[in-house]
């Protein structure tokens, strides 16, 4: 997946930095390398998605021609709840659940997904607009010193009230 770094504020400009990307360029590159260990490792299949920053970017298509032409790979932009999906099933994949259910969550810099399942399928899904380079972007405007208490304080009622709607849901998906 393509990680935005902090500067380059896809989240602020809805744009991803993609004229000026020397560390674009070599993640594309490194990219390659990885997929084409896994296509030598006799993996058949492999899918290669962006997340929230290329979903929402207005220039996301620039982004997806540019990483075809440098590392060879036709990345697709998925839904945010697919993301979930598969994240789900990458964490699960490595537990052992004993048939009980698992609660998940992943927070990433455009977005964080919850979800609830067991070993064999997930039972809940959500992605929610909470990343952690969203909410530097919104909140800190690039602020590097501490956060001030107030507005400390107002992040916090920010993702409390966004997260409550999620919470209300998760009530019903019991997990041990």
């Amino acid at each position: 997946r393509y990680h935005p770094r902090k500067r380059h504020r896809p989240f602020a400009s809805g744009v991803l930095s993609v004229k000026h990307g020397v560390a674009l360029s070599l993640l594309l590159f490194a990219c390659g390398l990885g997929l084409a260990a896994l296509v030598s490792a006799g993996f058949l299949a492999t899918v290669v998605t962006g997340p929230a920053a290329v979903r929402e970017a207005r220039n996301g298509g620039e982004f997806l021609q540019l990483a075809r032409q440098v590392a060879g790979i036709p990345p697709r932009v998925i839904p945010a709840e697919e993301e979930g999906r598969l994240i789900y099933l990458g964490v699960i994949s490595g537990a052992h659940l004993d048939g009980r259910s698992a609660f998940c969550i992943d927070i990433g810099g455009g977005s964080t997904e919850v979800s609830v399942g067991t070993q064999e399928e997930h039972q809940y899904l959500n992605s929610l607009k909470l990343g952690a380079i969203r909410l530097t972007t919104r909140f800190l405007g690039g602020r590097e010193k501490p956060v001030p208490p107030r507005l400390y304080e107002n992040i916090r009622r920010f993702v409390r009230d966004d997260v409550s709607r999620s919470l209300t849901d998760l009530r019903t998906f019991p997990f041990d």
